[in-house]
């Protein structure tokens, strides 16, 4: 019996002691990083468990939005580049002098990606992405060039640039990407000598301004303890010299003529519209591992910008971009074209046809049928009255449009880098021409320019009149060929024109978009917009100083003007901050000039000489 009461007494006391055991307590960690980043968490000194006893991390699972490896006691997370949002690791802890676990804990991490944003300032609303990918959201590919804003509903999937040309010794260089799935071609930032991942990092970066933003810093900027918003006042207006960058990057209004960036000096950056999106990219930092191209050294300032003209449909609804594209390199190219690549998703992806207009510089997208339905791939779709969407040349004229259909061959999308580059000169992928009537493929008459016709007219070819099936539709739009040489700069100005007839037929929106296309053309060849301020914007213009010089400076009411005149009579011209044309006249025997109405503020002044143009900047007081 008292080897019973023994035996019960000792489960009794083991039972008890193991019952008092507890296991380990976690709290959640937070913590903040930038898209590419990494950082090491000891997740463990915000835990406790049983004192005298030892914890270590037993489990760590995988994020979405990075990788994530541990130690006993931390957590390092590498965040994706393109992620952005909040991510949850969960981890267990083990005691490891009892052996229990904990329940689950969390490293939440919130990462900030500030390497896009929305152009949204009328009724488009448009993802910019810094690395050129644009109007789609990576690596979860939501298609973002959303119109009417705010409808659910997209005319374009995705769009970025192609470019490529042959070297000295005829060696294809080549930058293209049509999705980023299998590998990239472009990168954010300048071209550089030396590439580190921190600079990546802080180059993965959009700068958003507006119209209103820069005209309270010109009003602002003298004022004691004024401060500049980040993005003017981090303007990227040069780069690191030391790492091999060029030392003039992002276009800025340089008021004291010193050629450096200061806003404290009143200078703000160079941007058009009322909304604009600043990104640098390049093609240099890595290979290519989308296109397999060599890297050409080319280097993109873009601009993606729009206009608040709420009471014009047609700037209401259009985009646009301007590119700076620089050849960094010391190779010189030839036979250099550039293109604009673009997987068109009217509504439906399933039910469009594509064409070009050679007159208006355009290739467009519009609806195979009179209904955009719905899709069994869940895309957005308009309904009745389909829209149609241009890609507009306004500075350059179409040198070739090839189009591609989602179904493979010839006809489909380029894989090897010959294949873009083929595209990228207006033959189908295989090296064949495009010819004149039916599909394009195949017969006798050759063109650089696919479905040219107009659709409403059975006479001209068109994909109605080719009697093809709508389908998923893409296409290439190309410029060239160029000569680029080292240091070349090529300037690409584009529109991104909508039209909706409501009261007509998928065809009638086409013939509307033709419509827009030429006022937007026009108001683009005359620098201005029905919103009433000029087309270019904030812009740069060239000073002369040791032609022309201007005191006092500031001054109240009159100017006295120094230049050597070479005809009896000159005129001059004042210009305001914004571009707008403020006073005009000729100037006296005396080279003065009265300015007293004026406001107080920033002024260009030019003087028109002899078939030449001076320029000089002053400040009313």
């Amino acid at each position: 019996m008292e080897k019973i009461y023994l035996i019960l007494f000792t489960v009794f006391f083991i039972a008890s002691a193991f019952s008092q055991q507890k296991p380990p307590v976690v709290e959640n960690d937070y913590v903040n990083i930038l898209a590419g980043d990494t950082i090491e968490v000891n997740v463990l000194l915000n835990d406790y468990c049983m004192e005298g006893h030892t914890m270590e991390i037993f489990f760590a699972a995988q994020g979405t939005g990075g990788v994530t490896t541990n130690t006993d006691s931390t957590i390092t997370f590498s965040s994706y580049f393109y992620f952005e949002g909040i991510d949850s690791v969960k981890y267990i802890v083990q005691d490891l002098d009892n052996g229990l676990l904990s329940e689950n804990g969390y490293l939440i991490v919130t990462i900030d990606n500030s390497g896009n944003g929305y152009l949204d300032i009328n009724n488009v609303s448009a993802l910019i992405n810094a690395y050129g990918f644009q109007f789609c959201s990576h690596p979860d590919y939501d298609q973002w060039f959303e119109v009417p804003k705010g409808s659910g509903k997209n005319s374009i999937f995705c769009y970025t640039l192609w470019m490529g040309g042959l070297d000295e010794n005829n060696e294809l260089h080549l930058a293209a990407e049509r999705y980023r799935q299998v590998g990239e071609d472009y990168w954010v930032g300048p071209v550089s000598a030396i590439y580190e991942n921190q600079q990546i990092i802080n180059w993965n970066k959009i700068r958003k301004l507006s119209r209103d933003e820069i005209k309270y810093h010109q009003s602002h900027w003298w004022e004691s303890g004024y401060t500049p918003i980040d993005n003017i006042k981090n303007w990227p207006a040069h780069g690191n010299e030391m790492l091999g960058q060029a030392d003039k990057l992002a276009p800025f209004i340089d008021w004291n003529d010193n050629g450096i960036y200061g806003t404290e000096k009143g200078d703000y950056p160079a941007v058009r519209g009322d909304q604009n999106i600043f990104f640098i990219c390049n093609d240099d930092f890595s290979d290519h591992t989308e296109s397999g191209g060599q890297k050409i050294g080319a280097e993109i300032l873009g601009q993606a910008y729009a206009f608040d003209c709420p009471d014009d449909s047609v700037f209401n609804n259009s985009v646009f971009f301007h590119y700076d594209i620089i050849n960094r390199s010391d190779t010189a190219y030839h036979d250099f074209y550039i293109g604009t690549y673009v997987d068109f998703d009217l509504g439906n992806a399933w039910d469009d046809f594509i064409g070009c207009d050679t007159l208006l510089q355009s290739l467009y997208v519009y609806n195979g049928d009179t209904l955009d339905e719905a899709s069994v791939w869940g895309n957005s779709y308009y309904g009745e009255y389909p829209p149609a969407q241009s890609i507009t040349y306004l500075n350059s004229d179409l040198s070739s449009f090839v189009g591609f259909s989602n179904s493979g061959g010839v006809t489909g999308d380029p894989y090897f880098t010959y294949e873009y580059y083929n595209n990228l000169s207006g033959l189908w992928k295989d090296g064949t021409p495009v010819t004149y009537g039916g599909t394009g493929y195949g017969g006798e008459i050759p063109t650089k320019y696919l479905y040219p016709g107009n659709p409403l007219n059975p006479e001209e070819w068109s994909e109605v009149s080719a009697g093809n099936t709508p389908n998923d539709r893409r296409g290439a739009g190309s410029l060239g060929p160029y000569d680029f040489n080292p240091g070349d700069t090529i300037q690409l100005d584009l529109a991104f024109v909508f039209a909706r007839d409501y009261g007509g037929t998928n065809l009638s929106s086409v013939t509307l978009l033709k419509e827009r296309i030429e006022r937007i053309r026009w108001f683009y060849n005359n620098d201005s917009t029905p919103c009433g301020t000029p087309w270019s914007g904030q812009k740069e213009y060239p000073v002369q100083k040791k032609l022309l010089r201007v005191y006092p400076n500031p001054a109240y009411d009159k100017l006295f003007i120094d230049f050597e005149s070479t005809q009896g009579k000159s005129g001059y011209f004042i210009y305001n901050f914004m571009g707008q044309l403020v006073q005009k006249g000729f100037i006296n025997s005396n080279k003065t000039i009265r300015f007293a109405n004026l406001k107080k503020g920033y002024y260009l002044l030019r003087v028109e000489n002899g078939g030449n143009s001076l320029f000089s900047k002053f400040i009313k007081l």
